[in-house]
């Protein structure tokens, strides 16, 4: 964990509305008194107060229904490398069920500068491998795929997410998603989809349709059932049957306003064999499809890009501002080339402040 910040949940889970407070142990040393309604703020100034800590970050998120159930997501300093887990006293909580943990956290982030997102992704968790799921898979649908693994006890999704209870319209909601179905009405509460939506949607999935008005408690999902490449589906309130052919959105995207804790890499094309400041020559590893790069944080126009033996010489535009390179410790040098339109990839946090249009994350932590 050297270099890269430490993540831990701190997560309340309760079935009626939690009372009283909870401390926080560290290599011995107790915190001070943790409300249960505490902020991130507040939960962040506790735990800077113990001898052992200092800028600790916290981000407190709702998962669940979101009423009584909670989670700090708690930051170190990547100084601190590999932190023990932190320990929870909950003897003084109270409530129907109400107890705190600490629980591990995932990212699972898919992002492209294109519309042209397809295909499957599968996660394993120790030995086991969950379904193939769709790049759009919903929530509900991931969700129920790791569920579906015997060595995950319990999984819940975190983060800042908009939803459908504030949707008003068919353009409201197509504005929130990029998932867009063409259906057929085939009864009062069921429709059909020309296409196999194993991987993508489940069972508590959210429905909205384009030619009827939501109702006040909303559409979802009760029943799936997939047939070669249609899909058969039935939702809780009835169609009046006046459209046959409509279109659905099963999901929004999920979208955070701020930065999740965590790190993300951008991923070199080429490594520098050989470079000197000052001279417009470079010799790399891998053939670049571009005629830009960035190098040591700067851009560069590549004049010349040719074979020389079994790497790749390139002339810039300008002269190279680096640090020189020399074939026998390149290695160690450690000097890469970067493509302007690479994709990003990100791990255990996802760093976004606003809307993306072709971006898929799912936040999860795990219960033991």
């Amino acid at each position: 964990m050297h270099g890269k910040s430490e993540i831990q949940t701190i997560v309340l889970d309760s079935s009626s509305s939690p009372k009283g407070f909870f401390f926080v142990y560290y290599r011995g040393e107790k915190s001070g008194a943790i409300s249960v309604d505490s902020t991130s703020a507040e939960m962040a100034n506790i735990l800077n107060e113990m001898h052992s800590f200092e800028n600790i970050q916290v981000t407190k998120y709702l998962y669940g229904d979101g009423v009584y159930n909670s989670a700090w997501v708690v930051t170190f300093p990547a100084r601190y490398g590999d932190v023990e887990d932190l320990v929870i006293d909950d003897q003084s909580v109270s409530g129907v069920d109400c107890a705190v943990h600490v629980f591990p956290m995932i990212n699972i982030s898919i992002v492209a500068n294109k519309d042209d997102l397809s295909g499957f992704f599968q996660i394993a968790v120790g030995h086991e491998i969950t379904i193939p799921l769709s790049w759009d898979a919903s929530d509900a649908a991931v969700l129920n795929a790791l569920q579906n693994l015997t060595n995950v006890g319990k999984v819940q999704m975190l983060g800042l997410s908009e939803n459908f209870a504030s949707v008003e319209s068919w353009t409201e909601a197509v504005q929130m998603s990029n998932v867009e179905y063409a259906c057929e009405i085939v009864s009062p509460t069921g429709f059909r989809v020309d296409k196999n939506l194993t991987g993508r949607i489940a069972i508590g999935d959210r429905v909205v349709f384009e030619d009827y008005n939501d109702t006040l408690a909303g559409r979802f999902v009760t029943f799936m059932e997939v047939f070669d490449n249609v899909t058969f589906v039935n939702v809780t309130e009835e169609f009046d049957m006046s459209v046959s052919r409509t279109k659905a959105h099963f999901r929004i995207m999920s979208l955070s306003y701020r930065a999740l804790p965590g790190r993300f890499s951008y991923p070199a094309r080429a490594q520098i064999i050989g470079a000197l400041q000052g001279y417009n020559n470079i010799t790399i590893t891998e053939n670049l499809d571009s005629f830009e790069c960035f190098i040591w944080g700067r851009k560069y126009n590549i004049t010349s890009n040719t074979p020389c033996g079994s790497h790749f010489c390139l002339v810039l535009s300008e002269p190279y501002s680096g640090p020189d390179v020399f074939e026998n410790d390149y290695l160690t040098a450690n000097v890469n080339v970067f493509m302007p339109y690479e994709p990003f990839f990100f791990f255990r946090g996802l760093v976004f402040y606003s809307r993306c249009q072709y971006c898929w994350r799912w936040l999860y932590f795990f219960h033991g």
